[in-house]
């Protein structure tokens, strides 16, 4: 199993951590990823945990993006949809995105037809 031999602020990126295994770069998180994953010098990782490590930083990615379309104005859903694929989000990750906006009631498409 890789080990972290380095956690490292990432050039130029703010609020992003390099993360060494091996020796070697591997990825960059965000700085609250590592601290919420309690990540360290010395821990192992499985190969899944590298996987989801970075899957969880691609939904993130992806929904900061929806957050920063959204800020402009409300959208529907196919909207903001559209924008993600357009992204290069794959489907089910534009799923998962769009089912955390519902959730945080960011898309309402019943509640926006109603107020316009």
């Amino acid at each position: 199993m890789p080990e972290i031999t380095s956690l490292l602020p990432q050039p130029g990126k703010k609020n992003q951590v390099a993360v060494y295994l091996d020796g070697a770069y591997a990825f960059a998180l965000r700085g609250e990823t590592v601290l919420e994953q309690r990540l360290s010098i010395g821990r192992q990782l499985t190969d899944m945990d590298v996987a989801n490590l970075q899957a969880a930083e691609e939904f993130q990615d992806t929904l900061n993006l929806a957050y920063r379309f959204l800020s402009y104005k409300p959208r529907t859903e196919a909207e903001v949809r559209t924008r993600l694929r357009k992204a290069g989000a794959g489907l089910s990750l534009t799923d998962a995105v769009a089912n955390r906006l519902k959730q945080q009631r960011f898309l309402d498409d019943a509640n926006l037809a109603a107020n316009v």
